[in-house]
């Protein structure tokens, strides 16, 4: 199977303050990972490297056969076409609708034709079951329905990697499950997945190659 992330020897940092320390970690094409670990021990700082919007002071991330690092920043967009970022609190723009939120992330990364966007946008609308919502506004949306939004955003750029971030901690159980399902669906099409979570039920309903951020350290468990 194919390598999709590779990082080696790596140091994180936030400010001057060491997070992680000596991390190792590789990620295939189609795997579906777990991070664990309490708040501030390093899970959204991985994420972060990943992305492109934190620097590493030492060893090397590696994805899609590109070290993060060595990409200039006009050409950060199209890194960040290949990541599909979900979040525990939607981060969606509250004064446009579901179908502009998508619009916004593609127009970012470098799409421009207009019909090309719209039937983009409608197919994965209907993938995700949630055609009815893109001409509403995101602050009409339930909790559930704000999460299915993110989602939708988060693959819109048929991304290989999706980053989700405590998708499930605002979430009520039936929800979070429904979530969980869909992203087992994502993933079995052939994306992958790496989600930070501390929903040990969703962890025992869903098992996944576990990693934990414990002492400096990223461990396999």
């Amino acid at each position: 199977m194919d390598r999709l992330l590779k990082i080696k020897n790596a140091n994180f940092h936030q400010k001057d303050n060491l997070i992680l320390q000596n991390v190792n970690l590789e990620v295939n094409q189609k795997d579906f990972i777990y991070l664990i670990g309490k708040v501030g021990t390093g899970k959204t700082t991985i994420f972060q490297s990943i992305y492109g919007s934190l620097p590493y002071r030492q060893g090397s991330v590696v994805l899609d056969g590109q070290e993060v690092m060595n990409i200039k920043k006009k050409n950060l967009y199209l890194h960040r076409r290949k990541i599909g970022m979900i979040f525990q609190e939607f981060h969606l723009l509250e004064d446009r609708t579901v179908g502009q939120n998508l619009e916004f992330i593609l127009r970012a990364t470098g799409w421009t034709n207009k019909l090309t966007i719209n039937n983009h946008i409608d197919m994965t609308l209907e993938w995700c079951g949630i055609r009815h919502l893109g001409t509403k506004f995101s602050n009409e949306l339930s909790g559930g329905e704000k999460n299915l939004a993110s989602i939708a955003r988060a693959i819109i750029n048929n991304p290989k990697l999706i980053i989700a971030d405590e998708p499930t901690q605002n979430l009520d159980p039936e929800t979070a499950i429904k979530q969980m399902k869909l992203l087992d669906r994502i993933n079995q099409d052939g994306t992958t997945i790496i989600m930070a979570t501390h929903n040990h039920n969703i962890i025992n309903m869903f098992p996944k190659t576990t990693y934990e951020c414990v002492n400096n350290s990223l461990i396999k468990i």
